[in-house]
């Protein structure tokens, strides 16, 4: 009986834990950002809240860093979410690699999905979503994500230019193909 009432207590916290989104963790300047699952099933990590880590002499790779709290197994889509001012051609050099747990996925960014009502970023940049791949999550828990992509910048470029970066990597999404 106490057994049953500790594993519904536990559940209980555990399903409103992984329904409040997005929480940062600036205790340890090398931890990676903590982001929990938001209530559709989806995983968004903006690129501006992650940990990140540059090679000056060797930009391809750059690498960002995210810590993810996993409330759902089951199988993800993986989206790389770029603006750009140029839908078709986002120039990426060199393949972006993702890495979740034991999952590895290596590909060039296409732009398979264009937004163009995007209001998050004025003119001259469009969002162009790429599709990577898939993963497989086989149970609830926290795990890393890690990107390596030239495109991982140390602070938005937008800032320091007067003209428009042709493409800048803004966030991966997460899809759950479950739902």
């Amino acid at each position: 009986m106490i057994r049953a009432g500790l594993f519904i207590g536990l559940s209980l916290f555990f399903i409103i834990s992984c329904n409040q989104g997005t929480n940062s963790d600036n205790s340890g300047e090398n931890a990676p950002v903590a982001v929990i699952q938001n209530g559709n099933g989806d995983i968004s990590l903006r690129l501006k809240d992650a940990y990140r880590l540059y090679d000056n002499e060797n930009p391809k790779r750059n690498t960002a860093e995210w810590s993810v709290e996993v409330c759902s197994s089951g199988r993800y889509e993986v989206w790389l979410s770029s603006l750009t001012t140029d839908t078709m051609d986002l120039s990426y050099d060199e393949p972006v690699i993702v890495t979740f747990g034991e999952d590895r996925i290596e590909a060039r960014p296409v732009g398979n999905k264009i937004i163009l009502d995007n209001i998050e970023k004025s003119s001259p940049y469009f969002r162009a979503d790429s599709r990577l791949g898939s993963i497989f999550i086989d149970s609830a828990g926290q795990y890393n994500l890690q990107i390596i992509s030239e495109k991982v910048l140390p602070e938005s470029p937008v800032k320091y230019s007067h003209q428009p970066v042709h493409t800048i990597l803004d966030q991966i999404i997460l899809k759950s193909m479950t739902q």
